[in-house]
């Protein structure tokens, strides 16, 4: 360390050293008001934040107690050191939730590491470190008396929400049976998946599950129940997919997760082991996947859930990353393209679906035209030099070629979509033009439908040839004489 030109008015700077010789931390109860002031406060917090920070990830967060605020943390310490400790009295007890009364002013430093290729979290919780003995200094500094405290109880924390975790986890799963012959089964057959002994079912899920508060949950219905697991195999987690969501506020909620989500992943049979790997949302996509193209995949459970043993884990492997086509999608994908980036990736290019429609995710492409999904997933494949030959249905047989035929076809189809609803939106004006009231005039989807029929009739009436200038005013010429004589028939029947 050195500097290239000493800073102006560096001499004038108080002696840290000195300061450093001789700070001391005290007991909380030696305390007294008033706390720092408003500037004081600003100027500690940002010495605070002028800390190591490799990445800048800001890898940590404060949190500032006063005045009330002191008694409610307070209050939240006492219940985990009443649930650690049982056979507390109500004096030690009364001691804890009033942990942080004594100074007037606490600052809570909560470590906040983040998935990253290059900067793994020790590091990270080595620069929150820094900066906690950053505020340490800064308050000697104003002259403030300072105490470090409160790390065993938020240890205690973390350890009583850990142990929630498993014991609600314990209780979920007791609940499950297995998938055959289920309702659960049903649902994944209606999607196009068979998944054997991959998920479970459970008629009322997540009954019996505890929240921070302790009430128990009643459960909201029948749901498939996906594992979640760590890299070792270690189930950490289980999230339930609702067969009828249920509604809170005026919105479904379509899964329900329980336990250490941010520490596991969905795996589908080989994703551990393969070099190549597929990346979605939910684990009916990664089954998807696994289904239609025996590649095997990884379910985050989330856009929000990114472990950042992720990068070590497919450090080196070839990933295609399918998670859903809006905009948490796009965005947490792009997230994972920074996470990943010791890994070779490629986005999968969701087919169009039926008539050019928009394809969500990989379950609903697996029902709609899996014959295009397996050729995407190949064609991503092939994007990152693996020529993998992409397993099909026997029954089926189609050729890869085939299957590139299938996409031709449908991109033609949503084309010519596109030109058929321009069509259908001329033809009911040349209506208009010919007196039909709007109330009168043939719905847009009627008139679509009917469409191929009606340019073969009106391409075979000689009548029409040069009446007409466009394929429009000769269409509704054709409606508008097909009306008129329904009329006349309703007419002779009255």
């Amino acid at each position: 360390m050195g500097w290239a030109d000493k800073p102006e008015g560096i001499d004038n700077v108080p002696d840290a050293i000195e300061l450093l010789k001789t700070r001391r931390s005290v007991k909380p109860r030696d305390m007294a008001g008033p706390g720092p002031s408003a500037a004081e406060l600003d100027t500690i917090l940002t010495i605070g934040a002028r800390v190591p920070d490799h990445g800048k990830l800001t890898p940590w967060r404060f949190i500032v107690f006063e005045g009330e605020a002191r008694l409610r943390a307070g209050g939240i310490i006492a219940g985990v050191f009443a649930a650690k400790h049982p056979q507390a009295t109500e004096a030690e007890i009364e001691v804890e939730t009033r942990r942080l009364t004594d100074a007037p002013l606490v600052i809570g430093l909560v470590s906040f590491t983040k998935p990253h290729p290059k900067v793994p979290p020790w590091e990270q919780e080595l620069s929150a470190g820094a900066s906690a003995m950053n505020l340490v200094t800064a308050a000697n500094h104003a002259g403030l008396l300072v105490e470090e405290t409160v790390y065993e109880a938020l240890a205690a924390a973390e350890a009583a929400q850990r142990e929630l975790h498993t014991r609600n986890l314990a209780v979920a799963r007791g609940a499950c049976v297995p998938i055959a012959g289920t309702k659960a089964a049903e649902y994944l057959a209606g999607r196009g998946l068979r998944v054997g002994n991959a998920a479970q079912f459970s008629a009322n899920w997540p009954e019996g599950v505890a929240n921070d508060a302790g009430k128990i949950t009643k459960g909201f219905g029948p749901a498939v129940v996906f594992e979640f697991r760590t890299p070792a195999g270690e189930v950490v987690a289980a999230q339930g997919r609702y067969l009828d969501p249920p509604v809170f506020d005026g919105k479904p909620f379509k899964v329900w997760t329980v336990g250490a989500l941010g520490e596991s992943v969905f795996w589908t049979p080989g994703a551990r082991e393969s070099g190549l790997v597929t990346i979605t949302e939910a684990p009916i996509d990664a089954l998807s996947v696994y289904v239609a193209t025996g590649v095997p995949a990884i379910a985050l459970g989330g856009t929000q859930n990114q472990p950042a043993f992720l990068t070590e884990v497919l450090a080196g492997r070839k990933v295609v990353l399918a998670l859903d086509n809006d905009v948490p999608g796009i965005a947490a994908t792009a997230k994972l393209e920074t996470l990943l980036q010791r890994s070779e990736m490629t986005r999968l290019k969701m087919p169009p679906g039926i008539r050019g429609a928009t394809v969500k995710d990989v379950s609903e492409a697996l029902q709609s035209v899996p014959d295009a999904l397996r050729y995407a997933v190949q064609a991503a494949t092939t994007r990152l030099g693996m020529q993998r030959e992409i397993e099909q249905p026997r029954r089926r047989g189609i050729s890869d070629d085939d299957l590139a035929a299938a996409i031709e076809r449908a991109q033609e189809r949503k084309a010519q979509e596109v030109v058929d609803i321009a069509l259908v939106q001329r033809i009911r004006h040349e209506l208009r033009g010919l007196g039909v009231r709007d109330e009168k005039l043939p719905s847009r989807e009627d008139v679509l439908a009917q469409l191929p029929e009606l340019r073969k009739a009106t391409a075979q009436r000689n009548d029409f040839a040069g009446s007409y200038r466009t394929e429009a005013e000769r269409i509704a010429r054709t409606l508008h004489e097909r009306g008129r004589s329904i009329e006349r028939g309703h007419g002779m029947s009255r």
